[in-house]
């Protein structure tokens, strides 16, 4: 499973999860610790927009 921690953005959380579970091979044990920094690169990267 996929095991993503935010900071209480669970929209954003469920948009990023879906993401990584596309790819099958990574739907494994793996923990996805995202800070501030990182969700705002991630959303950069992949065009995500933050529903507020």
């Amino acid at each position: 499973f996929v095991l993503i921690r935010f900071f209480g953005d669970f929209q954003l959380e469920k948009k990023v999860k879906a993401e990584y579970t596309k790819n099958e091979r990574i739907r494994s044990n793996i923990v996805i610790t995202l800070t501030v920094d990182t969700i705002e690169k991630y959303e950069a990267t992949h065009h995500i927009q933050k529903e507020v």
